[in-house]
């Protein structure tokens, strides 16, 4: 959010950042539901356009009906009767701004409307680059930048967050039966029963069990 801009809200995402490289060494998950965009950055992957698709689909969606006015039958003049755009857009916060000098005095045509939306797609993509920097910092704070780099940035969000599903045969392997068998014909209905949950249904019996959804990288 790019209205976190106070010193408190730079050193809660740099705790953020601490608490997120804590779980990669202690190896203990933390429920979070972030985008692709934060787990890039911190591995030093390029973020690009397409990763606004899990920020804001509306937008993404929009700029491109937008640019591609031409092939849906829009032509010049009817552009110009039906839209009274300037080169501003609104931030995540509702912040409107202007994407050149002088933005709100320079329209929005036919012609240009490409380097338009071009201009709204990369202020999008940085307008929280601050807030992100600050919790890039607390994670490298705690694991260094050269221990994450050869990661995927889907890797260090299961390094992160847990496995988002699981073996089985892994969770069989770290069970300790107390008070029953595991030859108990009860305990085999119960692994005959979770070995026929879909993903879903696993991550809920994850929670139920444990309070969270997904178990650690390394079961203990």
């Amino acid at each position: 959010n790019p209205a976190a801009n106070k010193p408190l809200h730079f050193s809660m995402l740099t705790f953020l950042g601490r608490l997120m490289g804590g779980c990669v060494r202690g190896g203990e998950p933390l429920p979070l539901y972030i985008t692709s965009d934060v787990w890039k950055s911190i591995v030093g992957d390029t973020v690009t356009v397409a990763d606004l698709e899990h920020v804001d689909k509306t937008l993404m969606q929009s700029m491109n009906i937008f640019a591609s006015l031409d092939k849906q039958g829009v032509t010049e003049e009817v552009f110009a009767d039906c839209l009274d755009a300037n080169f501003t857009t609104i931030l995540s916060d509702g912040t409107e701004v202007e994407l050149i000098p002088n933005g709100r005095d320079v329209p929005v045509t036919f012609h240009n409307r490409h380097w338009y939306v071009e201009l709204v797609l990369q202020c999008r993509l940085k307008e929280s680059a601050a807030q992100l920097s600050a919790l890039v910092k607390g994670f490298h704070s705690v694991v260094p930048p050269h221990a994450v780099s050869l990661l995927t940035w889907q890797q260090l969000e299961v390094l992160v967050c847990g496995k988002p599903d699981f073996d089985l045969e892994d969770l069989k392997a770290t069970v300790r039966y107390e008070g029953i068998s595991p030859t108990d014909i009860r305990v085999q209905y119960f692994w005959q029963v979770l070995s026929e949950f879909s993903a879903q249904e696993k991550a809920l019996f994850v929670r139920f069990i444990s309070g969270r959804e997904r178990l650690p990288v390394r079961l203990k």
